[in-house]
C-alpha cells in the first residue's frame, strides 16, 4: 500500500505529463497557488457528491481563456481510492490559436528562455536578436517594435525570478521604525560575537548582508546605513594578499530607488582596473561629502579588523576562508606591522572622480592627494581647477 506522500507524488507526476504533452512547462521561479497542482488551475471549490460521498477538485488549463484550451482534470478523493479523470485533448495544437492582442504565450516562453541564457541582455537587444535569428516575420520569435514595453516587463519579471533562485533576497523596509529593527536584526557585531562564542554552533555566513554601522534619526529624516557581507569585507584582505599597491576606490549612484536616498560604495582595485566592492552605504540624498566618506571608511575598517581577529577554531566555510587568507605571506607581514596593531588598513592610494570632498578626506585620513580615474581626468579635467589637473 502506498503512503500518502507517494500517492501525491504520483498524482503530481501524471498531471505534469498531461500538461507537458501540450508543450507547456513551468518557467524558473514560478510559484503556483496553494490550490494549484503543477500548472493546472483549480477553478472552483472542491465539491462533494451526496450520493457517493466522494470529493472532487476540478482543474483547467491555464491557457483556457487565452487559447480556448478545453483540457480538464478532476481529482476525485473517495473513502478508499483517489482517481484522476482527464478530459479533452492536450497536445501541441491545443494552444495554437492564441487570442492575445499583445505578446503570445510562445513569445513569452521564448523571452524567459532568452533571459536565462543571457540575463544582462536588454529587452531591445533581445527583440532584435530574436528577429535576426529567425529572419522570417511570420515566426513567433519575431516581435514588433510596438511591443517593446511588454517585452521589457517580461524581461524584468524573468530576471527577478532568476535572481530569487540564486540569491537570498533581503528586502529593506521603508519606515524609520522598521528600518531601525532591520538594522538591529542584521547587526554585524552581534553575529560575530555569536560566532566567536565557542559554545554557540552559529557560524558567520559568507554571503548574507550585515549592517556594519548605522545612524537613523527619524526626527530629521536622516538615514546612514553602512552594510556589507563577510565575503565583500574580505576583499580588503585579498587586496593586501596581492602584495601590490593597495588602492581604495569610491563611487556613488543616485536615484536608484524611489526613496529619498543615494548610495556610496567603497572597494579595492585589482588587475585590469576592476573594482572589488567592500561595503555600501545608504545616505540622505545629495549629502555625500567628506564627513560621510570618513564615517563609511572607518566603519568598514573596524569591521575588517574585527574579522581578522575572529575565532578560527570552528569548522565552517568562513573560518576555512579566513585561515587561508591569514596564511598568505603578505597578510602575515601585515599582521606583524604597526598598522595592524593600530587597527589601520595599509592604504597606499585613494581614487575617485573629481569631487573636492574626497580629496579633503584623502588628505585628512591618508595624508596624500587622491588619484583621479582616467575617464574623469581626460574628459572633465578642464572644468576643474588645481589640484586635480596635476
Amino acid at each position: 500500500m502506498l503512503e500518502d506522500e507517494e500517492i501525491q507524488h504520483e498524482i503530481y507526476t501524471e498531471m505534469k505529463k498531461f500538461m507537458h504533452a501540450s508543450g507547456l512547462k513551468k518557467t524558473p521561479g514560478h510559484k503556483p497557488k496553494e490550490t494549484d497542482i503543477h500548472l493546472w488551475k483549480q477553478y472552483s471549490k472542491a465539491y462533494r457528491n451526496n450520493r457517493t460521498g466522494d470529493w472532487t477538485r476540478p482543474f483547467r488549463c491555464p491557457l483556457r481563456n487565452r487559447c480556448g484550451c478545453q483540457a480538464q482534470v478532476k481529482h476525485i478523493d473517495g473513502d478508499n481510492f483517489i482517481r484522476l479523470e482527464c478530459s479533452g485533448t492536450h497536445d501541441e495544437n491545443s494552444h495554437a490559436e492564441d487570442k492575445s492582442k499583445k505578446l503570445k504565450h510562445n513569445q513569452i516562453v521564448v523571452i524567459h528562455e532568452s533571459v536565462l541564457a543571457a540575463p544582462n541582455q536588454s529587452a531591445t537587444k533581445l527583440r532584435r536578436n530574436l528577429a535576426q535569428a529567425t529572419g522570417s516575420p511570420e515566426s513567433h520569435k519575431h516581435m514588433a517594435p510596438s511591443l517593446i514595453r511588454h517585452i521589457q516587463r517580461r524581461v524584468r519579471t524573468a530576471r527577478d525570478q532568476l535572481t530569487k533562485q540564486v540569491l537570498e533576497v533581503e528586502k529593506v523596509p521603508e519606515s524609520m521604525g522598521e528600518l531601525t529593527e532591520w538594522c538591529d536584526k542584521n547587526d554585524f557585531y552581534a553575529a560575530l560575537a555569536r560566532h566567536n562564542e565557542p559554545t554557540d554552533s552559529f557560524c558567520m555566513p559568507l554571503f548574507s548582508a550585515f549592517v556594519i554601522g548605522s545612524d537613523i534619526k527619524a526626527e530629521r529624516q536622516v538615514i546612514h546605513i553602512n552594510f556589507s557581507s563577510v565575503w565583500l569585507l574580505l576583499n580588503a584582505v585579498r587586496a593586501i594578499e596581492t602584495g601590490w599597491v593597495v588602492q581604495l576606490n569610491w563611487d556613488a549612484t543616485f536615484g536608484f530607488c524611489r526613496a529619498d536616498v543615494d548610495m556610496i560604495a567603497l572597494g579595492f582595485c585589482s588587475f585590469g582596473g576592476a573594482n572589488n566592492p567592500v561595503c555600501f552605504s545608504y545616505i540622505p540624498r545629495q549629502s555625500e561629502g567628506e564627513k560621510l566618506y570618513t564615517v563609511t571608511y572607518f566603519g568598514m575598517q573596524k569591521a575588517v579588523m574585527s574579522l581578522l581577529k575572529a575565532n578560527t577554531e570552528k569548522d565552517c566555510e568562513f573560518t576555512s576562508c579566513l585561515k587561508h587568507l591569514l596564511g598568505r605571506p603578505h597578510v602575515q607581514q601585515y599582521l606583524d606591522s604597526d598598522e595592524f596593531r593600530a587597527n589601520k588598513l595599509p592604504i597606499d592610494q585613494a581614487q575617485c572622480d573629481q569631487l573636492a570632498g574626497w580629496a579633503c578626506f584623502s588628505r585628512e585620513v591618508f595624508g596624500r592627494d587622491p588619484n583621479v580615474c582616467g575617464n574623469h581626468l581626460t574628459g572633465m579635467h578642464r572644468l576643474r581647477p588645481a589640484p586635480f589637473r596635476n
